[in-house]
């Protein structure tokens, strides 16, 4: 009887050890599970980290292309605007100096008119002194016939 308790005994023992053998490699194979899920959920987050700065540096740089697209287009108008401008001030300039000259022309040509008429005028006065002169002259002949007649 002895015998068989101690039998008995070294069989549970045995049972208990492999009980604990299993349960330790379950426990093992616990923790490696968990490590391994914890290495992949560890990785999915960098993934992630790395998948949202890339984006982010793609909103940047997409920004930034537009930024620089609005600048060159204002600066473009700016220049359209200056040339513009330089253009106006440029016919403006041009309407004045033709302006200018045709006044000068128009001056010019009412002097030439004023002087031609002064001339005429001259001419005129001129040729109505001679006439009466001649007239006078004419008369005072025709009082001295008469005179020399009357003697």
């Amino acid at each position: 009887q002895e015998a068989e308790e101690a039998e008995r005994k070294r069989k549970e023992e045995e049972a208990e050890k492999e009980r604990q053998r299993q349960r330790a490699e379950e426990e093992e194979r616990e923790r490696a599970r968990k490590e391994a899920e914890a290495k992949a959920a560890q990785q999915r987050a960098e993934e992630q980290r790395l998948a949202e700065e890339k984006l982010e540096r793609e909103r940047r740089a997409k920004e930034e292309a537009r930024r620089q697209a609005e600048e060159a287009e204002k600066e473009g108008a700016r220049r359209l605007d200056e040339e513009r401008k330089k253009k106006v001030a440029e016919e403006e300039a041009k309407a004045k100096e033709e302006e200018a000259a045709r006044k000068k022309a128009e001056e010019a040509e009412a002097r030439r008119k004023q002087q031609e008429s002064e001339e005429q005028r001259l001419a005129e006065e001129k040729m109505e002194r001679e006439r009466r002169q001649k007239q006078e002259a004419q008369r005072q002949a025709e009082e001295a016939e008469k005179e020399e007649a009357k003697r």
